[in-house]
């Protein structure tokens, strides 16, 4: 066999003084043919699909990926009989100790989503018009990779810097990546963001209005995003009267890329309620 891997990564990074784990991101490197088996493992956060990519010569034609069926392709009738499944199938001894293979159990017990929101990912039919699904999983300390295949196959991993909210968790969770290096040319990349703090990595931040205030940099909160005329006086800033309609604005701090600037906010018009 020529695709026999299987491979463990421990994850660790440190951003500004900090050790984190960042979000962990993984696709396969190429089209999966049925019998090209590639499979992502975690200890943190379920898979979660996050993006598919389409073939470049065949947008309009795209489908989803699908999950290999692995009884179905190496059981006694197999619905594809590609040079593929033959190599594998004829492969019913592996290794030094000669020990079988049940091939079966390479398989996805989900044959919907092919594993999202576990600990295992794939393997998954990406050939064709199949597009090939990007996955990622929070707060993981290892992940894995592992190929079986009758032919040469690959797989990509990177790395997800996220900014995220600390809103409870009723208003919905808000999230961003953050982006300082361009990943091909490697150039300075100049990410907008409101305030004059620019966004830290967070994991696990506590939902309550002041938990990322209190992590890295407290790059959340009212006085980092107001300009310097406004800092302490948050108190009646802004006058609403909810039995008259009218528009209502604000100015807040922003790194544009290259220098700060004070934006306008409106805030939309307000109308009074009615009742019966």
């Amino acid at each position: 066999m020529r695709g026999n891997i299987g491979v463990q990564f421990e994850i660790s990074a440190t951003f500004r003084g900090k050790t984190v784990k960042p979000a962990v991101v993984m696709a396969d490197g190429e089209s999966a043919n049925p019998g090209e088996f590639v499979m992502f493992t975690t200890n943190g956060e379920g898979w979660q699909q996050i993006g598919e990519w389409k073939k470049y010569n065949r947008p309009a034609t795209s489908v989803p990926y699908q999950p290999q069926d692995t009884d179905n392709l190496l059981g006694p009738k197999p619905k594809y009989n590609n040079i593929n499944l033959r190599q594998l199938h004829d492969s019913t001894e592996v290794g030094p100790e000669k020990k079988p293979v049940a091939w079966k159990y390479f398989g996805n017990p989900d044959q919907v989503t092919g594993g999202l929101g576990t600990g295992i990912f794939g393997p998954n039919i990406s050939e064709g018009n199949y597009t090939v699904p990007l996955v990622m999983t929070r707060g993981a300390s290892e992940v894995g990779l592992y190929i079986a295949s009758g032919g040469k196959q690959s797989a990509m991993l990177g790395f997800f810097p996220i900014d995220e909210g600390d809103a409870p968790e009723s208003y919905g969770k808000a999230m961003h990546t953050i982006a300082t290096v361009d990943g091909v040319t490697g150039a300075k990349v100049n990410q907008p963001y409101l305030g004059n703090v620019s966004p830290d990595m967070d994991e696990n931040t506590t939902l309550d209005w002041f938990g990322d205030d209190k992590s890295t940099a407290a790059d959340e909160g009212v006085d980092q995003l107001l300009p310097d005329n406004l800092k302490g006086a948050t108190n009646e800033m802004i006058k609403m009267d909810r039995t008259k309609p009218g528009n209502y604005k604000m100015s807040v701090r922003s790194f544009m890329g290259r220098s700060f600037r004070s934006l306008y906010l409106r805030l939309g018009r307000l109308q009074p309620k009615r009742y019966l």
